[in-house]
């Protein structure tokens, strides 16, 4: 119901990992398909009855097979950027749906107070050298290493961090998802994409050069500015916005930067309880919370 939302399928090996189902699952299904309160499409399941949405899945996993290598290249190239500790997939490419309009969002990991130093970097790098295309460079979420916990605790986040796809820092990751063991209320199989710790190459040179040219006084009041300049500049862009959802799109603090326009998570989470509300009425039913 969740992925109801998005007009997102699923299929049965991604609803037993979810749902952290045992044994036999096929009788589940097909138990709540006789019963009409869940529909087989074309191997994919859905509460709503619509060939259409079949076809729209198909085409958004063969996008992002096709994404992927892309993706993952430009992860890398993330990672090569002056206190990077982190990068993972996040967004529609981590649910294995991606429409050929969509954007390809990171979730980052920086070093303590060099996280807005970092992120004006990558900024300045997609504005003069992608042209400020977002096609491949959607830059949303950056934490610090001493703030690895995330305090927004609802399925909308739940499902982001249990969907993430690791590219580089992986060893810290896992430090990741063993502050944020919150997400098991949601998802008992967490985290579903956690991939083995490899070895990874060192760091190129230069970005050790940057990193010890500012790792001083002059960096710390770098990244201030840069925090201070950031913050500005979307109270401007964003100025006819309502305070109170200014705050929930967008968050700047020393250790972490939101930028979310649209409010997006509180609107999810608005249709979410909207869904369940109304499948209930519709099939006279109450759906129970396990977790």
């Amino acid at each position: 119901m969740y992925y109801d939302i998005f007009d997102h399928l699923l299929t049965e090996e991604e609803l037993v990992k979810d749902c952290s189902l045992k044994g036999e699952t096929h009788s589940y299904f097909d138990e709540l398909v006789k019963k009409g309160l869940i529909f087989k499409l074309n191997g994919y399941y859905s509460v709503r009855d619509d060939e259409a949405l079949a076809l729209k899945r198909k085409r958004g996993q063969d996008n992002t097979e096709a994404s992927i290598p892309k993706a993952r290249q430009m992860a890398k190239l993330i990672s090569k950027f002056p206190f990077i500790r982190a990068v993972a997939l996040s967004g529609s490419i981590s649910k294995g749906y991606m429409d050929s309009y969509k954007d390809i969002d990171y979730f980052i990991i920086t070093k303590p107070e060099r996280l807005w130093l970092s992120r004006t970097m990558l900024v300045f790098y997609k504005k003069v050298f992608l042209l400020n295309s977002f096609r491949f460079f959607c830059l949303n979420y950056f934490i610090d290493e001493n703030n690895l916990e995330i305090n927004d605790r609802n399925v909308f986040t739940a499902t982001e961090i249990n969907t993430l796809i690791p590219v580089y820092g992986l060893e810290l990751m896992r430090s990741f998802y063993q502050k944020n063991e919150w997400v098991r209320g949601y998802y008992k199989e967490f985290p579903q994409k956690d991939h083995k710790v490899e070895i990874e190459p060192p760091d190129p040179a230069f970005k050790r050069m940057l990193e010890y040219l500012m790792s001083n006084s002059l960096g710390n009041w770098l990244d201030v500015l840069a925090m201070k300049f950031t913050v500005k500049y979307w109270t401007w862009k964003y100025k006819g916005k309502k305070n109170y959802l200014f705050k929930s799109s967008f968050r700047f603090r020393r250790d972490e930067a939101k930028y979310h326009p649209g409010n997006f998570q509180n609107l999810v989470l608005e249709k979410f309880n909207a869904n369940v509300r109304y499948y209930e009425k519709k099939k006279k039913l109450k759906l129970t919370d396990e977790s």
